[in-house]
C-alpha cells in the first residue's frame, strides 16, 4: 500500500488534493484509493491533514497515516525538519522558497507560482505537481481528468497550467541538486 499525507491549513485545499490524487488513481487499471481528511474545529486557517491510501486491492483500513511514503506540505509552518528522523523512507514535498539539504525533501515555491498563474495563494494543484515529479503510479492524463472531476470548470485550465509550470520547475531544481 502507498500512503500519502497532505498537510495544510483550512482553505488551502489539502483535502481536495488528496481527493484529486485518489480519483486519478482509480482511473488507472487495477488501483483502489481512499482519501479522507482529519481536522479540528472547522475554520479557515486551522491545521488540516488529509490522507490518500492507494493499493491494488480494496482498502478497508481507514486509520490515519502515521508513516507516509510521501508527505506533501502546503504550509511550511506545519513542518519541522526534525520530524524527518521519524519518517522512514518518506519523500517530503514542501511549499517553500527555502532549499533543504536533505535528499528526501523537495521544495518548490508553490505560493509564488500560484500567485503568478491563479492570482491566489492556493497551492494544492501546485503541490500535486511536485508529488507527481517523483510518483510514477499515475499518469498526467489521469491527473488532468481528476482536475476536471474535482475542480470548478472555470479554474481547470489555469490549474493545469500551474501543474505544468511547477512540474517544470521541480524537474529543473532536481537537476541542479544532482
Amino acid at each position: 500500500m502507498i500512503e500519502i499525507t497532505f498537510r495544510g491549513r483550512g482553505g488551502q485545499g489539502a483535502f481536495t488534493a488528496s481527493k484529486i490524487i485518489g480519483n486519478a488513481c482509480v482511473k488507472q487499471d487495477n488501483l483502489y484509493s481512499l482519501a479522507f481528511p482529519t481536522f479540528g474545529p472547522e475554520r479557515r486557517g486551522a491545521p488540516v491533514s488529509a490522507f490518500t491510501k492507494i493499493d491494488t486491492k480494496k482498502i478497508e483500513d481507514r486509520t490515519q497515516v502515521q508513516n507516509p511514503d510521501y508527505l506533501v506540505i502546503l504550509d511550511e509552518s506545519l513542518f519541522d525538519v526534525g520530524e524527518l528522523k521519524n519518517l522512514k523512507d518518506c519523500t517530503v514535498f514542501i511549499n517553500s522558497s527555502k532549499n533543504f539539504e536533505e535528499k528526501n525533501v523537495i521544495s518548490v515555491d508553490a505560493t509564488k507560482i500560484a500567485l503568478d498563474i491563479l492570482h491566489k495563494p492556493i497551492t494544492n494543484t501546485a503541490m500535486i505537481a511536485a508529488l507527481f515529479s517523483k510518483f510514477d503510479v499515475i499518469d498526467k492524463k489521469s491527473i488532468v481528468e481528476s482536475f476536471k472531476d474535482n475542480l470548478s470548470p472555470s479554474v481547470v485550465d489555469k490549474n493545469v497550467e500551474l501543474f505544468e509550470e511547477v512540474l517544470k520547475e521541480v524537474n529543473e531544481n532536481e537537476k541542479t541538486r544532482a
